[in-house]
């Protein structure tokens, strides 16, 4: 009997991810009406943290935090066949013309007034009954593009004392976040897509739980291939983003190319000014699995083999400025398996990761399953 390690890009396990609600307008359902170009309106963060004193509002880190969400959003969409525009109404392009901001901001309330409604009642999203009105239609989009996206994001952040004190006295004892997402009809208004992820996880440290919440939210989203449109109507991106690139790593590698060579990826969303001066991201393997230019294969132990040792071994990773491991933390695994699993990722390469002219370290989680072949 052999053994082999695979690396696996992990999402989270379902119970400790939720729907609350995922419904479809029946035009998206039945196929009468067809989306594939999505424009992202700019993502509302709010973070709480709970401490014994109270309450405190973590704004900083709610601003921060609209970067990691774009990226994940982009990704998990990216899967499904649609093209998310995040630069049309980013806060950079916003910021140059008040009209178009003021209009948005008028979109974003009237989106939250349907969403307390679509809160209790998200059946109605079948049937129609909630809109944001034709006044979507004055935005001055391209003609190709077929939804909006709104996106809530809410997320509560427990001190080390308030978890103790939830798990032997009373209260919260867990990070929890809860996202809101809605498609609406870029010409009429109508809420074509709704869905409400609950995890409980930190929207701050817990990528992977956030990743298969968002990924679980678009779930019910009918996948696509490009034979779905014509080949004319697709839109054209000038500068996809890492996230979402076609080629695997073993692609890459076998281009000819060699790794040095490969320019840096730029991402296609904005940093938001404050989100500058928080040079590491928090992102899922997913969205950097395209950035890796080399994959060293880790070696199976052989007298963890022999000795029928198996399992997974889950590491927290940091990637530098230079696309370098610059730290691997074990996180879990048998204790014969973790040197070839840390020994393995430590040479991996990516790309760096840039977004608006700045260079990014990420944090990352990738996980060696060890398996005993026959």
């Amino acid at each position: 009997m052999r053994g082999k390690a695979t690396v696996v890009i992990t999402l989270i396990l379902a119970c400790v991810v939720s729907l609350a609600a995922q419904v479809e307008h029946r035009d998206l359902k039945s196929g009468k009406k067809r989306i594939r170009l999505v424009v992202l309106a700019p993502i509302q963060v709010n973070l709480t943290k709970m401490s014994m004193k109270g309450a405190e509002s973590m704004m900083d880190e709610a601003r921060n935090m609209e970067l990691p969400l774009t990226l994940e959003i982009e990704a998990a969409m990216q899967g499904l066949g649609y093209t998310l525009d995040v630069e049309t109404l980013s806060h950079e392009a916003l910021a140059k013309d008040s009209d178009q901001r003021y209009a948005v901001d008028d979109l974003q309330k009237k989106f939250d007034a349907e969403l307390q409604l679509m809160h209790r009642k998200s059946k109605g999203v079948r049937k129609g009954r909630f809109s944001l009105g034709d006044e979507v239609a004055k935005l001055p989009l391209n003609d190709q593009v077929d939804a909006l996206l709104f996106v809530r994001a809410h997320g509560q952040v427990l001190t080390e004392n308030k978890k103790a004190f939830g798990t032997f006295v009373a209260g919260s004892r867990s990070d929890f976040a809860v996202m809101d997402f809605g498609l609406v009809d870029a010409r009429t208004g109508d809420v074509l897509y709704f869905a409400r992820s609950k995890m409980v996880a930190s929207l701050v440290q817990d990528s992977e739980e956030v990743a298969a919440g968002i990924a679980g939210a678009f779930a019910d989203l009918p996948k696509i291939s490009p034979s779905t449109f014509g080949a004319s109507s697709l839109p054209v991106r000038q500068d996809p983003p890492a996230s979402t690139a076609d080629a695997s790593p073993t692609t890459a590698m076998e281009s000819g190319k060699p790794a040095e060579s490969m320019a840096p990826v730029s991402s296609s969303a904005d940093v938001p000014e404050s989100g500058l001066q928080a040079r590491r991201l928090r992102l899922s393997h997913v969205v950097l699995k395209s950035m890796l230019i080399r994959q060293v294969a880790p070696k199976y132990p052989g007298i963890a083999s022999s000795n029928f040792v198996h399992g997974d071994v889950v590491m927290r990773v940091v990637i530098d400025r230079n696309g370098e491991v610059a730290e691997v933390v074990v996180v879990s695994g048998p204790v014969q398996l973790i040197p070839a699993a840390t020994s393995a990722v430590k040479q991996w390469r990516y790309r760096p990761f840039t977004a608006k002219g700045q260079i990014f370290e990420v944090e990352t989680q990738i996980v060696i399953t060890f398996k005993i072949g026959r």
